[in-house]
C-alpha cells in the first residue's frame, strides 16, 4: 500500500513533506503555490494526478523552515525507456551509418529506469517548484535538492527504484542566478528551444496583427487561409467533447507517434477533465471536412501566458488544408482576444513557429544519476540518445 504522507528532517530546523497524492496535501500548498501559475495549483495538478498519463506517478514536496511553510515541488515519476520515448528518423548514411544507428538502438534497448522529474513532462516552461522570497537563491537550491534526494529512499521502500532525478527546466534568464547553484549538484544539457510568442501590447484585433506582418509574410498568410477556407471550426463543449473521444485521442496518437521524443501519453479522458475542470480556461478547437474531425488544438490560459497545448492532425489532409498553418494563427488571434501577454508554443516545428512571429527561448535541463559511475557518463549519454536538433531558419515576419 503506498504510503501517501511522510515527514524527513533535512537539517538546520529543515523539514520536507512527501505526499504521494495531492488529496493528502494540505492547505498550505495554497498558500504557497504562485497565483500567476495555473500549473502549480492544486485545481490543475489533481486533474493530471486523477487522469495521468501511462506510467507516471506521482510526489508532491512542501518543505518547512522552523516549521513555516517555505517551498513547494512536484515531481513526477516516470519509466524511461529509451527504444520506446526516443523516435529518431533514421537516415541513411551508407554502411557505417546504418552500423551506427543499429548500434545505438541496442544500446537504447538496454536502457530502461525510473526518473523523477522535478518538473512537468506535458509542459515547456518552469512549473516544477517554486520558494518564498524570503530564502535566497543558493539556500532554495541546496533545499530542493536535499529533499528531492531524501525522498529516493522513501521511493525504494514503496517499490519504486528511482535511478535518476531531472529538473525541468530553466530560462536563460533565470539560469544566470539558479544555474550555478544547481550545476553543483546536477549537469546541465540543452534540448530544443521553447517557441515563445510575445505580442505586442498595442495589437487589440487580429487585423492588427496582420498589418505588422511584411508584405511576403502576409501572402503567405492568406494563402494558407485559402487552403483551409473549407475547414469548418468548432470549439468544443463537453458534450463534444465526449462524442469524439475516441477520435481526438487517435489524431493525438498520430502526432505523438510521428515526434522524435515522446516523453508520455496521454491519458483518453485528459482533455474532458480539463474542459470539466477549466471550462472557461481550456479549449479545444475543432478542424473539420464536412462532419470529419481532421484536427484540432488545444490551449490552457495561463493567467497571463496562453499555453498551446496538445493537438492532433491528420497528415494527408494536413497536406491539402494546411490545417497546422491555420492553426498556428488561430491560437495567435485566440491569445490577442484574450489579452494574454505572451503564447507558449513549445518545442517542435521551430521555422514554421518563427514564421508566425515566435522566438525561441534556450531552457536548460539539469540531471544527476543515482549511481557515481552513471553520473559521470550522463552527459555522453544525453549527447548520444537525445534526437539531434533539426538545421532551421529562423524566419522574421514583421515589418522593420
Amino acid at each position: 500500500m503506498t504510503v501517501t504522507s511522510e515527514l524527513i528532517s533535512l537539517g538546520n530546523d529543515t523539514d520536507v513533506h512527501l505526499y504521494r497524492t495531492m488529496e493528502a496535501v494540505p492547505e498550505a500548498w495554497d498558500q504557497l503555490a504562485p497565483k500567476q501559475n495555473l500549473f502549480l495549483q492544486r485545481s490543475y495538478l489533481a486533474v493530471l494526478e486523477n487522469f495521468p498519463p501511462t506510467e507516471m506517478q506521482f510526489a508532491y514536496l512542501l518543505f518547512y523552515q522552523q516549521n513555516e511553510p517555505v517551498g513547494i515541488a512536484i515531481a513526477q515519476i516516470q519509466l524511461f525507456r529509451a527504444n520506446q520515448n526516443i523516435q529518431e528518423e533514421k537516415e541513411d548514411a551508407g554502411l557505417l551509418g546504418r552500423i551506427g544507428n543499429f548500434v545505438k538502438e541496442k544500446v537504447a534497448e538496454k536502457i530502461s529506469f525510473y526518473t523523477l522529474v522535478c518538473g512537468n513532462l506535458l509542459l515547456t516552461g518552469e512549473h516544477g517548484f517554486y520558494f518564498s522570497s524570503q530564502i535566497n537563491i543558493a539556500d532554495k537550491i541546496d533545499v530542493l535538492h536535499k529533499g528531492l534526494n531524501a525522498v529516493l529512499p522513501k521511493l525504494d521502500e514503496q517499490g519504486i527504484e528511482v535511478s535518476a532525478i531531472l529538473i525541468k527546466e530553466m530560462e536563460a534568464e533565470n539560469k544566470k542566478e539558479v544555474g550555478p547553484a544547481l550545476c553543483k549538484y546536477y549537469q546541465e544539457f540543452t534540448m530544443q528551444p521553447n517557441m515563445v510568442f510575445e505580442l505586442d501590447p498595442n495589437w487589440r484585433t487580429f487585423q492588427d496583427y496582420i498589418d505588422s506582418l511584411s508584405s511576403k509574410y502576409r501572402v503567405r498568410m492568406k494563402r494558407g487561409f485559402k487552403k483551409g477556407a473549407q475547414i469548418r471550426k468548432e470549439n468544443l463543449d463537453l458534450d463534444a467533447l465526449i462524442a469524439n473521444k475516441k477520435r481526438i485521442h487517435d489524431l493525438y496518437m498520430g502526432v505523438a507517434n510521428n515526434s522524435d521524443f515522446n516523453s508520455a501519453e496521454l491519458h483518453e479522458d485528459y482533455f474532458l477533465e480539463l474542459k470539466r475542470a477549466f471550462p472557461h480556461r481550456f479549449q479545444l478547437m475543432g478542424y473539420y471536412i464536412e462532419d470529419r474531425l481532421i484536427g484540432y488544438y488545444t490551449t490552457i490560459k495561463n493567467y497571463k501566458e496562453l499555453e498551446a497545448h496538445f493537438l492532433g492532425i491528420d497528415y494527408e489532409q494536413n497536406r491539402i488544408y494546411q490545417t497546422y498553418l491555420n492553426i498556428l494563427f488561430d491560437i495567435t488571434k485566440d491569445g490577442i482576444s484574450m489579452g494574454v501577454e505572451k503564447i507558449i508554443f513549445a518545442r517542435t516545428a521551430l521555422e514554421i513557429k518563427s514564421s508566425i512571429g515566435a522566438e525561441p527561448q534556450e531552457m536548460y535541463f539539469y540531471a544527476r544519476h543515482r549511481s557515481k559511475f552513471s553520473n559521470r557518463l550522463l552527459n555522453y549519454m544525453v549527447d548520444y540518445l537525445q534526437p539531434k536538433s533539426p538545421e532551421w531558419i529562423q524566419r522574421r515576419p514583421f515589418k522593420k
